[in-house]
């Protein structure tokens, strides 16, 4: 955002906190459009786990469907950027998984940051269009953004330390097999339906944004006490490999990585049959 703060607060945009709205309230995608297009067919995409639809059941809709009058111009262009850096991300994963057959090793660089605040957009965005269920499957509704989000989110604020990018740890010893289904994703609550986090699988590998310690909520939320799964916090890379390369995402962090690189063992199925 610019120096120049607008004094206006907007009742229709989830910001009007931060005094610096336009007028105009636009209709924004809570998922980012271009990455619903580059995951779509012909504009279509399937989705599932949304409050309007019965638990397991999916639908097919039109990406302009997945649309709120949630943010004014002036908020909603912010982000753009945010949004470019997170469609290079999961565009470079696909591309991984569909290459990893070629031997050679690859570095793809990664703002770390802005995907970060990009993982906090999409949780914000989906929470306040009343898109989110709770761990018994009842619709969040009224929800607003804490102002220490917003100040993250469009004034550039550091996230409070231990909150941000965690990769999720799988269950010892379990395999995770890929799936076609390139996202999904669900909120973290508390046992009174307080959110403080994103969870999202990626080819079902498991991205948290933690906005608060998961243990502070449990036992009912998303993280249990008996089954938290440990996590990387803001590592250097996800690293995927086998014996002969390694094809990564590097993440460019401002104050530097706080853990090494979160490695992913990459195997056929043949492998893990004995076959």
């Amino acid at each position: 955002m610019t120096t120049d703060r607008t004094g206006l607060r907007n009742p229709g945009c989830y910001t009007e906190a931060l005094a610096d709205c336009c007028p105009t309230i636009s209709r924004e995608h809570y998922m980012t459009e271009s990455l619903l297009k580059a995951i779509a067919l012909d504009d279509e995409i399937e989705v599932v786990g949304l409050p309007w639809l019965k638990p397991a059941n999916s639908k097919v809709v039109g990406t302009n469907a997945l649309t709120a009058r949630i943010l004014c111009v002036r908020h909603n262009t912010a982000l753009s950027g945010l949004d470019a850096t997170a469609l290079r991300f999961f565009q470079t994963i696909e591309q991984i998984h569909a290459n990893f057959g070629e031997d050679l090793s690859h570095q793809h660089p990664i703002n770390g940051d802005e995907f970060e605040r990009w993982l906090l957009k999409t949780l914000c965005g989906f929470a306040v269009a009343g898109m989110f269920v709770d761990a018994h499957g009842e619709k969040i509704v009224g929800w607003k953004a804490p102002l220490g989000w917003l100040e993250i989110l469009f004034q550039g604020k550091p996230f409070p330390l231990g909150c941000g990018l965690h990769i999720v740890y799988p269950t010892h010893g379990k395999l995770i097999h890929t799936t076609p289904q390139l996202l999904r994703l669900a909120a973290l609550t508390s046992p009174t339906n307080e959110i403080y986090g994103l969870r999202m699988w990626v080819f079902e590998q498991q991205i948290a944004l933690l906005m608060g310690n998961p243990l502070d909520h449990a036992p009912a939320g998303l993280l249990n006490l008996q089954d938290h799964q440990p996590t990387d916090y803001r590592p250097a890379a996800i690293a995927y490999f086998d014996d002969v390369k390694t094809k990564a995402i590097t993440f460019d962090w401002q104050t530097g990585p706080a853990n090494k690189p979160f490695r992913i063992q990459m195997l056929r199925l043949a492998d893990t049959t004995g076959h």
